[in-house]
């Protein structure tokens, strides 16, 4: 039996006698009629606390025996059922829906089996708190239980070793390029086109074992983010027509009480299956719930053709814009997340003002935007940009360094202050949260800026932001530097 595994029957005898036997005179009362439901379900807990935030995902075989709850109560007590006996003072919150293998991804196909005998006479009562929404039936839920058994089945080895498979979603204005044999698939290459193409392509991340204790482990600043050589394509992209593409994202943003979704846009040299790791990795270290799509800009994957790609970018406002679009057609209240690193911010930039000028009502769709080492001129932005966007809809957050060479290298070439210049070239706006990253993130900052991906602690305060939603004067590693708005935070 593995680690988690023995780590799990360890809690057996605490919650033994957390669940105790009924009394005799308890057992007398039962009716003798058993009744038994078997769930195969899909469970993720969320725990908020700032310092250890928490977030697991494990597949459950839930057996009920005795009494049978209503429709209108039964998903509340599996969330506890399972909360209790798995995740105890660790998940404030648990999700639960229908397993599905490419929603659920579980390490080593491991299987929580959960046996359960519920007390009929306690049913009437716990339904009545559901139907107050009484939130004490979290502690009314082990005077339910007669007895509780649990079991961990390891499934089968394969040669993918720790493997996680994470499914994620792409738009792309890139050419696909035909298959030139069985060992050389059809992908896309770096010529630009008219028509997006969508997709999703399934991306190979193999766990650390001291990562999979607690899956943000990557964010919490307790263990390093996952390496990106940790990441890999297993298999060429699963081109989609875009009804078919909107309708997966709407099915997958509607689990787990809508999480939303998480689009990534890709910086400068960067070739598809770098933009789709890229992507995974995020999704990965943030453990975003709902479903991740990325934006691949036909980038040449070169640092010799800069100005080129800049091209490029700015030719593909209108791809962007449409994109957006998108994914407010499948999500029209949102919440949408954006988060866009280095030259991509222009990408992103185009496509929201675009946007935002065309419809007023896609406004509401998205919840952050994240502008990540922005090669974007500072002056541009401002004139161009900034009305358009800003105090729109989404919060936007900027990231930024003095410490960033690639910046540095751009601002001569550009002539220009970039937006992602930190220290005392910071932008800063009262509708922009401007965080300056240069304390933390120096050793991040090569040619490639990817600081963002890279530094656990930047990861950490987009954690707390995206999937907590927490201003930044409430997120643990900001410090703000003024008295009067416009304020810069210092991340630290």
């Amino acid at each position: 039996m593995n680690k988690p595994a023995l780590a799990l029957m360890a809690l057996i005898t605490g919650i033994f006698w957390a669940f105790r036997p009924a009394s005799a005179a308890e057992a007398v009362a039962e009716p003798a009629a058993q009744v038994d439901r078997t769930y195969d379900l899909c469970a993720h807990g969320l725990g908020y606390d700032s310092d250890r935030p928490f977030t697991k995902k494990a597949r459950v075989r839930l057996l009920l025996r005795g009494a049978v709850p209503s429709e209108a109560a039964l998903n509340a007590l599996q969330a506890q059922l399972i909360n209790q006996a798995l995740w105890p003072e660790q998940a404030s919150r648990v999700y639960v829906e229908n397993f599905n293998a490419q929603d659920c991804p579980v390490l080593d196909g491991g299987v929580v089996e959960l046996s359960v005998d519920l007390r009929a006479d306690a049913m009437p009562e716990f339904e009545s708190l559901i139907s107050r929404s009484d939130r004490s039936f979290a502690t009314f839920v082990p005077r339910m239980v007669r007895s509780i058994a649990i079991a961990v089945s390891e499934g089968s080895k394969t040669a993918d070793g720790n493997a996680t498979w994470l499914r994620i979603f792409y738009a792309t204005n890139r050419q696909l390029n035909a298959s030139k044999s069985d060992t050389a698939p059809a992908s896309y290459g770096s010529e630009r086109v008219d028509k997006l193409s969508y997709g999703e392509v399934e991306v190979a991340v193999q766990s650390q074992p001291r990562m999979r204790d607690n899956e943000s482990a990557a964010i919490l600043r307790l263990e390093k983010v996952s390496a990106m050589d940790n990441f890999s394509i297993s298999a060429p992209p699963v081109v989609l027509e875009r009804d078919a593409w909107l309708a997966e994202l709407r099915r997958k943003a509607a689990s787990f009480e809508k999480p939303g979704v998480l689009l990534f846009v890709h910086g400068y040299n960067v070739d598809f299956a770098n933009a789709a790791k890229r992507a995974a990795q995020l999704s990965y270290d943030l453990a975003f719930p709902g479903p991740t799509v990325f934006f691949a800009w036909p980038s040449d994957a070169s640092t010799l053709k800069y100005l080129r790609d800049g091209r490029d970018a700015e030719n593909s406002w209108q791809a962007s814009a449409q994109v957006l679009s998108d994914l407010v057609e499948a999500l029209p209240t949102g919440p949408i997340y954006v988060v866009a690193h280095s030259m991509g911010n222009r990408v992103l930039l185009g496509g929201l003002a675009t946007l935002f000028d065309e419809s007023t009502s896609s406004r509401k769709a998205f919840r952050e935007v994240v502008l990540a080492a922005p090669d974007v001129d500072q002056d541009y932005y401002r004139l161009n940009w900034a009305r358009r966007v800003q105090n729109r809809g989404p919060r936007l957050t900027l990231y930024a360094s003095s410490h960033d060479l690639a910046l540095g290298s751009s601002e001569f070439l550009n002539g220009g202050v970039r937006l992602g210049m930190g220290g005392t070239a910071l932008y800063l706006d009262p509708d922009v949260d401007s965080v300056d990253a240069s304390r933390v993130a120096r050793e991040f900052f090569g040619l490639n800026h990817s600081y963002f991906g890279d530094s656990q602690t930047v990861l950490s305060d987009i954690f707390f932001l995206i999937r907590q939603g927490k201003d930044a004067d409430k997120r643990p590693h900001l410090r703000r530097v003024g008295s009067l708005p416009p304020y810069r935070w210092e991340l630290h």
